[in-house]
């Protein structure tokens, strides 16, 4: 009896998943395998696999990226920038033919690349340095370098572009940057080995990772002040935002969980809410070592990528279960979505 009921509760979940569906395209940066998997978000399936290298870097001719690591979209979705984090690189991919472009030599170790919203430009976090590159997306060159903190993380634009926050995984802080004129504002937050930051959809709010600490602060877009850091999983990796049955959700993968390495089934995407600011739900994915997220626009389906065991975690946000998982390659890092 136990037995048909999980298999009617799949089928269900199958059904509900179908009737979600929306075209989209989702990449994912597989940092060993140095490719990035192409999935229909209609189908749930790899339809191309783009390779930026192979997985045996190491030989004197060798001319691919190596560590495939993290990845963006340009805002009309027509460019992917992946980062080469070992090789120091960033490649540039047209969606439409999935052929690289460009292959732009940015600094040591390059963590996020962040289109600007008008998309002119490629701003490329240096995570060995302490500056960011900013690439022409039209002529692919680095036009200039603009000094940060040690170990700059990742950046994200305001939607107008006007400010730029950035996160580091060398120092306890958050900077603020004005765009036009480049002043900086500092804000103490609380780990330093923060790898992710991502600005709330209404703009109001930062949230940032803290790996170290297992912490997640929110931090006011405008006063910079923070708002509150709340206590999560292990390791904590990437933040998404979704809106489901009227409330306003983040999703936060965990990185490690309090199962044994090789066991799957921990909890290991935490969901806040944000109006609380408290964590509501633990949910298990399934996978090994949660790491990359992204959701359709709709907010109803996440995809989710486990660096261990090789795949991308499909998860339906209106039942909060997974509802398909997708082999991809080796130690896929970072997630993104193309409506």
């Amino acid at each position: 009896m136990r037995g048909c009921r999980a298999v009617l509760a799949l089928a269900v979940a199958g059904m509900l998943w179908s009737g979600l569906a929306e075209a989209g395209t989702v990449y994912v940066a597989n940092e060993i395998s140095n490719t990035v998997s192409v999935i229909d978000t209609a189908t749930n399936r790899v339809t191309a696999t783009i390779p930026t290298g192979d997985d045996n870097p190491h030989r004197p001719l060798y001319n691919g990226i190596i560590d495939a690591h993290g990845a963006n979209l340009s805002p009309d979705g027509r460019l992917l920038a992946v980062t080469g984090r070992g090789s120091s690189n960033v490649l540039f991919i047209d969606t439409a033919t999935n052929r690289v472009v460009a292959d732009v030599l940015v600094g040591r170790e390059p963590h996020v690349p962040t289109f600007t919203p008008d998309g002119r430009e490629a701003w490329v976090t240096i995570r060995g340095r302490d500056h960011v590159a900013v690439v022409d997306t039209k002529t692919f060159h680095v036009t200039r370098h603009i000094k940060t903190m040690n170990g700059p993380s990742m950046l994200w634009f305001s939607p107008d572009g006007r400010r730029g926050y950035i996160a580091s995984q060398k120092e306890a802080v958050l900077w603020m940057v004005d765009i036009p004129t480049l002043r900086l504002i500092t804000v103490a937050v609380a780990g330093h080995f923060s790898p992710f930051v991502k600005l709330s959809p209404d703009a109001k709010e930062v949230w940032l990772t803290h790996k170290t600490v297992d912490q997640v602060s929110v931090v006011d877009a405008e006063s910079l002040n923070v708002l509150k850091v709340v206590d999560v999983g292990a390791r904590p990796n990437h933040v998404e935002f979704v809106r489901v049955g009227g409330r306003d959700l983040v999703y936060i993968t965990i990185g490690k969980t309090n199962l044994p390495a090789a066991q799957r089934g921990g909890e290991n995407l935490w969901v806040v809410d944000r109006g609380s600011r408290e964590v509501v739900k633990r949910i298990s994915t399934g996978g090994l070592e949660a790491h990359g997220i992204w959701a359709t626009p709709d907010g109803r389906i996440l995809y989710v990528g486990h660096e261990v065991s090789n795949d991308v975690a499909v998860v339906d946000t209106t039942i909060d279960r997974v509802v398909a998982t997708i082999p991809v390659g080796k130690r896929p890092i970072d997630v993104v979505l193309k409506p």
